[in-house]
């Protein structure tokens, strides 16, 4: 029997979701490795599902697997992209501001970051890090974009 396109593309977007959750779990150990190599008191957390993860896990996970930070948008897109779900700027924004206060994330300019990702960009760029204008999480893929 013949397979149809419909059908192919219904049977590889299965198995990319398979990949894709292999390689998340993969993702999870090697950061639980890497917390156990740095000392730190816990690993990250594994955010579940997106149906039972709470926007502060969500955003937790998004940003931690961004080096480069984010900016509101990009997260909130991002958590639809993850575990697709779309979550209301209003009701991001003070869970970001929690995540802050817990120390957990760190606030350049417009552009959140986890607190080890800015650490790693402060010990290359020298310390302090530099102001974030926007360069990271623009939504521009090379300087030919950017309009200046």
């Amino acid at each position: 029997m013949a397979t149809t396109l419909r059908d192919f593309i219904a049977q590889r977007e299965t198995e990319i979701r398979d990949q894709q959750k292999a390689l998340k779990a993969e993702l999870r150990e090697l950061q639980i490795a890497k917390a156990a190599l740095g000392g730190q008191a816990s690993p990250p957390s594994s955010a579940p599902s997106g149906a039972t993860a709470t926007i502060k896990e969500m955003a937790r996970q998004v940003l931690s697997g961004q080096t480069s930070g984010l900016n509101s948008s990009g997260i909130l897109d991002a958590i639809k992209k993850e575990f697709g779900r779309d979550i209301e700027r209003t009701s991001l924004s003070p869970q970001l501001s929690r995540l802050k206060e817990e120390g957990e994330l760190i606030l350049n300019g417009e552009v959140w970051f986890t607190t080890s990702n800015f650490k790693t960009i402060e010990t290359q760029w020298g310390n302090p890090a530099p102001p974030v204008n926007g360069d990271f999480g623009s939504g521009f893929d090379d300087d030919s974009e950017i309009p200046f």
